[in-house]
């Protein structure tokens, strides 16, 4: 190019694009060394934070100029090792967003993402969960633990410093297909060099931590192979085996939503294995106060004796749905081959067993359960359970009526001793009908329910 023979203009301006050129490739390589330096003091501040990591390395920095205005900083190929175990951490990227912001403030505003982060051996970090925590139920299972499944997760995290709310959101992958994604705000959540460093200030400042939402999905098509299934639990593999059973095709899709202003979660599953049998399931439960990620927390650091918050969850409405799809002819199939009695009998037999029971208790409840139980047994179809009570129950009521009853069987058994027969059975007469009345109530107040074969009745 020939610059005398432009004019002024085009001279001007193709002087200003070769400086503008210069400036880009110079603060190009001045950003490159700058995130080389940066990413060197956060790897040395992580290490001297927490002294079980033993190495940490990276391929590469993002870190351009048009980064730099998006006050954007990424690194690619992070691996992390630890002391004392074989696994080892990958992260495929890691990037932190408003990192101007954090150098005046390291614990204000920010955004940090993360993709494909793998570990090394699923079996090494389970062992070295387990021998950290010194936790005996750990290492029992060690060696069910499976080492080839082709596991990943992304993440996105959000903070905001003025409200101290984090938001969470991560995705679980298998051979880069996503199967379960959860998300969730907690808050207040104030940020310190002693909440992630410090195990009690942790747990302390997380106590005081609500959730203010969450929301997450599960969606799994796998086959289960009877025989992995008789690896982990040989009494259940070879009962499976029994029924004829060699693969499970296995659907599953499960929902579940939290709204910490109406401190309500609502639930919905759907779990289908071929030539078994499909199950819905449906609830409602409510809290007393907000839940905080305390007990998770806990079960993480502490999980030989974790210390649990307990929390109040109240019962709202639950829906359980069965669906046949061929196990139950299995089963009085298998029961005629061992017992020698044709299938007809079986079914009789267990028919006969519910209703001689519900009769023996004298509870409407008990007599409309077994009819609805001994109508699913006579034709497989659909059983359902529900729960729709006037108004929501805990747990603890449950357990509460259960053991008053086991009180009253003790107190009923040691008291007959000195008596007559006549006034024993006075006694038990009075027993039988304060029990039934009580049991009538207790399945009133929970709203119980069951109804088998309902699509076939509605026809």
């Amino acid at each position: 190019m020939n610059l005398p023979y432009l004019s002024l203009p085009k001279k001007i301006t193709l002087v200003v694009l070769t400086v503008l050129l210069c400036f880009y490739i110079g603060f190009s390589i001045y950003l490159k060394d700058v995130a080389k330096n940066l990413a060197t003091q956060m790897i040395s501040t992580l290490k001297t934070d927490y002294p079980q990591i033993k190495d940490v390395t990276y391929q590469s920095t993002n870190f351009s100029p048009y980064d730099f205005i998006r006050e954007r900083f990424g690194v690619n190929g992070l691996s992390i090792s630890f002391n004392d175990s074989d696994a080892v951490l990958h992260v495929g990227n890691i990037t932190v967003s408003n990192f101007m912001g954090l150098s005046k403030d390291p614990f204000g505003s920010f955004d940090l993402s993360f993709d494909q982060l793998t570990v090394s051996s699923l079996q090494d970090l389970y062992t070295t969960i387990a021998t950290w925590s010194n936790n005996s139920i750990l290492y029992s299972q060690l060696g069910n633990i499976p080492n080839h499944l082709d596991l990943a997760m992304n993440g996105d995290f959000n903070y905001i410093a003025s409200t101290n709310t984090l938001n969470i959101s991560l995705t679980e992958l298998k051979k880069s297909i996503p199967f379960f994604t959860y998300q969730t705000s907690l808050s207040p959540l104030p940020l310190s060099h002693t909440f992630l460093t410090d195990p009690g200030t942790f747990l302390s400042v997380l106590d005081n931590t609500a959730i203010q939402s969450s929301h997450y999905d599960l969606n799994i098509n796998d086959p289960l192979l009877v025989s992995d299934v008789s690896n982990t639990s040989p009494l259940l593999g070879n009962f499976l085996q029994n029924l004829n059973y060699t693969v499970l095709p296995l659907h599953m899709d499960i929902t579940s939503d939290y709204q910490g202003g109406q401190k309500q979660e609502t639930f919905q599953g759907n779990i289908k294995i071929q030539d078994l049998g499909d199950i819905h399931l449906e609830w409602t439960i409510l809290f007393d106060s907000p839940p905080t990620p305390y007990n998770l927390a806990n079960l993480i650091l502490n999980p030989g004796t974790p210390q649990f918050k307990k929390d109040s969850v109240m019962i709202q409405s639950a829906d359980i749905t069965y669906t046949d799809r061929s196990f139950m002819p299995r089963l009085f199939t298998y029961l005629s081959g061992t017992m020698n009695q044709p299938v007809s009998t079986i079914q009789d037999m267990i028919q006969n067993v519910l209703t001689s029971y519900a009769a023996e208790t004298d509870i409407p409840q008990f007599t409309s359960i077994s009819n609805e139980l001994s109508n699913f047994i006579a034709n497989p179809g659909t059983l359902a359970f529900n729960l729709n009570p006037a108004k929501p129950f805990s747990l603890d009521n449950v357990a509460t009526f259960f053991s008053k009853q086991q009180k009253l069987n003790k107190v009923l058994s040691q008291g007959m001793s000195h008596l007559s027969d006549e006034q024993k059975a006075r006694l038990f007469k009075r027993y039988e009908a304060t029990t039934s009345q009580a049991y009538s109530d207790f399945f009133n107040q929970i709203g119980l329910s069951v109804i088998a074969n309902q699509d076939n009745n509605s026809n």
